[in-house]
């Protein structure tokens, strides 16, 4: 069983398909503001994720936080199972977890539960 960490390691991978294919991929692609290697992605991603929702955990100011992950057509969608009412959404899977990150810490900032000069997200 693969860990947390190597589950979410980019590795290369050499995908063979005919002229024809690369073609349409990249039609695609471009006609959804992507690269081929980000549209295929986006291909594998929903293909993955269409099993249903997936818990993962995402950790801010010290401490981890249980997240519910879906996909919803063209979006990932994360709710935090801890803070009622917050989530996010992202094109990616690792933007949706960027963004959640940054709606933690906004959430824990004003409950209170850390300072605002504390922010430690890219986002400030």
């Amino acid at each position: 069983m693969a860990t947390k960490s190597a589950a979410r390691r980019r590795l290369p991978v050499r995908i063979t398909m005919d002229a024809d294919l690369v073609g349409r991929l990249d039609k695609a692609a471009a006609q959804a503001g992507l690269s081929r290697s980000e549209f295929v992605r986006g291909l594998v991603e929903a293909e993955v994720s269409s099993v249903g929702s997936r818990i993962e955990q995402i950790p801010v100011a010290g401490r981890s936080f249980t997240v519910s992950v879906s996909r919803d057509r063209h979006w990932w969608i994360g709710s935090v199972a801890e803070l009622p009412g917050c989530g996010s959404q992202g094109r990616t899977l690792d933007e949706l977890r960027h963004l959640l990150a940054d709606a933690i810490e906004g959430y824990l900032i004003v409950r209170g539960d850390i300072p605002d000069d504390a922010r430690t997200s890219a986002a400030r």
